[in-house]
């Protein structure tokens, strides 16, 4: 689990992204957040064809706020909880670093979707193009097959 950026204003808005393993499309994934050791606040998302989620969500209160990821586990996989993520929203404004830090984070986890997409998707054709040859085989199998018995 990743959350960007780990320093917000008040009214801010931080990214949580989460993935699984392995890749599973249409998953729950139950985020947990909470401010200042109070109690956790549940928020659900279901996993992309690529195995993740996004959430976009505003903070309006000062303080620390956890996060972690549950997932409650199905007939094929195991439950497993995160590690818990730790971020600090300070009153409004943030100094100009803090706002280029911010910018930063959210810029990398950007890039690593967008590279995770890329690899997944590469992937995908992949797999269309060997289930495509795969197919092509058969048929050849077949006709050849269909010319033994011809004989």
């Amino acid at each position: 689990m990743i959350v960007a950026p780990n320093v917000a204003g008040v009214n801010d808005s931080v990214l949580v992204y989460v993935e699984v393993f392995p890749r599973v499309e249409g998953k729950d994934i139950v985020i947990q957040y909470r401010l200042n050791d109070s109690g956790w606040i549940s928020h659900t998302l279901s996993t992309n064809e690529y195995g993740w989620c996004l959430w976009k969500i505003k903070l309006n209160e000062t303080g620390y706020y956890e996060f972690k990821a549950v997932w409650e586990g199905d007939q094929y996989y195991l439950p497993n909880t995160s590690d818990v993520v730790k971020i600090l929203v300070r009153a409004s404004p943030l100094r100009v670093e803090e706002y280029e830090n911010a910018i930063t984070q959210v810029e990398k986890l950007s890039r690593e979707i967008v590279k995770k997409s890329r690899l997944l998707n590469d992937t995908l054709k992949e797999k269309k193009a060997l289930e495509e040859k795969v197919s092509d085989l058969n048929s050849m199998v077949s006709e050849l097959k269909a010319k033994v018995s011809g004989s």
